[in-house]
């Protein structure tokens, strides 16, 4: 489960540690590797695979997101200025859509924190990269 936590700086929180989420993925690579090299995996050798896809999507969208949280915090202070937004206003633009798209996804994050869910919506590890 994501845990977001709350922050005064910016109204839709932020993703909060999550490092207890890589580890447990970490941990299902494991075992996931470990049955399909047993060998009464072939009953299940495709649930197997696809639950390895899919946590593989998973820890990347995961991945994603913490590095875009890194990025918007770092622009959200930069356009906050508004001689920068002036100066730049084509980028400041662009800054305020990705704003806006970021708030999405993280008021969706504060509705739902269910990781699986999260980042294995339809078009999200796209949206993020």
């Amino acid at each position: 489960i994501f845990m977001p936590v709350a922050s005064r700086d910016h109204a839709c929180g932020l993703l909060g540690p999550t490092d207890h989420i890589m580890a447990h993925l970490d941990d299902s690579f494991v075992m996931l590797s470990a049955a399909l090299s047993s060998q009464h995996a072939h009953e299940h050798i495709d649930a197997a695979r696809s639950w390895q896809h899919r946590l593989r999507i998973v820890k990347e969208t995961v991945e994603e997101m913490v590095l875009c949280q890194q990025h918007w915090n770092y622009f959200q202070q930069v356009f906050a200025i508004q001689d920068v937004q002036k100066q730049l206003a084509s980028e400041s633009g662009t800054f305020s859509s990705v704003d806006a798209r970021w708030q999405r996804i993280m008021y969706d994050v504060q509705a739902n924190p269910r990781v699986l869910r999260q980042a294995l919506t339809p078009g999200l590890l796209e949206e993020l990269g």
